[in-house]
């Protein structure tokens, strides 16, 4: 029953509970990530990413451990794709095998394809900016109850951000007048948090935060 409670939970709220925002952001040869909380950005040597989701305790210490004994974002990215798979695979199985009529009504009934997490990946590699934005669902399958699904976005543009703070109105791309304060000017929009925002830069030289 605790596994199905907590996971009820994280279905609804796990993307957004914290209702803290993180923007990431390519402008011409330089990343911009910024946060209205330096926790959830994560950086193992050039590798940088954000994650919302269930479990994020376990998978961000999962990623982090990916970090340390991957040479380049390929086999940073194929191996943190697989092992969240694994662990989101892992944890709606065992709710299904738990209890399969409140699997298939409160986890399904709103449709076959459900968004369950976010992982962003950004830093610099040979010469060049990287941003990876990319999403897990849970899919409905006949005869596999539990399928794990994602897909990837390579625009320039991220954002993490939970409903509790999100402003009515649609937020489009950001302006292109400067990387760290689009990256303020969006996290102002879509989070309505007036108190201190922090930006990672990164370069092809170095990476520094600043506080706007």
């Amino acid at each position: 029953m605790k596994t199905i409670v907590t996971l009820y939970f994280y279905l609804f709220f796990a993307l957004s509970a914290s209702g803290q925002t993180v923007v990431c952001l390519v402008r011409s040869d330089t990343v911009f990530a910024g946060t209205t909380d330096k926790s959830k950005i994560n950086s193992i040597g050039k590798f940088n990413f954000v994650f919302a989701g269930p479990l994020d305790t376990i998978a961000t210490r999962e990623l982090s451990r990916i970090a340390t004994i991957s040479a380049h974002f390929n086999e940073f990215h194929d191996s943190s794709i697989h092992t969240l798979k694994k662990i989101f695979n892992a944890l709606f199985s065992n709710t299904h095998d738990q209890d399969s009529n409140f699997f298939n009504k409160q986890v399904l009934e709103y449709g076959v394809t459900r968004a369950i997490s976010k992982v962003c990946f950004f830093g610099y590699e040979k010469g060049k900016p990287v941003l990876i934005n990319i999403s897990f669902y849970l899919n409905k399958r006949i005869k596999h109850p539990v399928v794990i699904s994602y897909g990837e976005d390579l625009s320039p543009f991220a954002v993490f951000s939970g409903p509790p703070s999100v402003r009515k109105g649609a937020v489009g791309f950001p302006r292109n007048f400067g990387g760290a304060d689009e990256v303020q000017s969006t996290i102002r929009i879509v989070s309505n948090n007036d108190g201190p925002i922090d930006i990672l830069i990164i370069t092809r030289k170095r990476s520094a935060w600043i506080r706007k």
